[in-house]
Formats: structure tokens, sequence, C-alpha cells
């Protein structure tokens, strides 16, 4: 299966682009494929909501097939949403670029949030 690998960022820069450490308020996303192209760029429909901005998000996700999320922080509604459909989270700290976040992710080095599950 191909993966299909999310990037929170601040801005829609190409690979440039700086990492937000927000899931669901994130301003825009990155879409890449496995071999760290960039397949789409859009902007999040969730980042004003009132509530619900990692659901929606979650949603959002879901509905591009991503695979993988890289981002700094995932609010508790969003972790549980994103490990329900099996969208592996991985997460990074802040100062990165979306293209070294896709290095570090490519090469191992990232954290995969999981839930203890007894």
């Amino acid at each position: 299966m191909e993966k299909k690998i999310a990037i929170t960022v601040t801005t829609l820069n190409a690979l440039e682009s700086n990492i937000d450490q927000r899931f669901g308020r994130s301003p825009a996303f990155l879409i890449l494929n496995s071999d760290g192209e960039i397949v789409e760029g859009i902007t999040n429909p969730s980042v004003d909501s009132g509530h619900g901005a990692g659901t929606g998000s979650s949603a959002l996700m879901a509905e591009m097939g991503v695979t993988d999320i890289i981002s700094g922080t995932f609010g508790p509604k969003a972790f549980s949403a994103l490990d329900t459909m099996n969208i592996a989270m991985w997460t990074i700290e802040d100062g990165y670029t979306a293209k070294e976040a896709f290095q570090k992710f490519n090469s191992g080095q990232l954290t995969q949030m999981t839930i203890q599950k007894f």
C-alpha cells in the first residue's frame, strides 16, 4: 500500500514550509507520497472552528486517504479519531521544515503516538 503522509505546516510554501505544532488548528497540510514528493497542499477548513477542530481535521485526513500524519501535538479527540481510523501519528519538535520532517520520518527518527491497550 502506498503511503500518504500529511505534515502540519504554517503555510503552503512547498517543502520549505515550517512545521505547525497543532494538528487540529494547523493552517495547512502538505500531503506527500512515500518518495517525499508533494501530492497535494490544502488549507485546513477547521483552523478557525469554535470546537471540533481536531475531529474535523481527522475526518479530512481520512477523506484524503492519509496513512500517516506528522505534527507537534494531537489533542485527545483527534488522537482517538485518528487511532480509530488506523492513521498513524508521529510527533516532531518545533523548528523543522516539512522536508526535514519527512527525512526524519523516512529514517525512523520520529516517535509514533500510541495508546496502551489492555
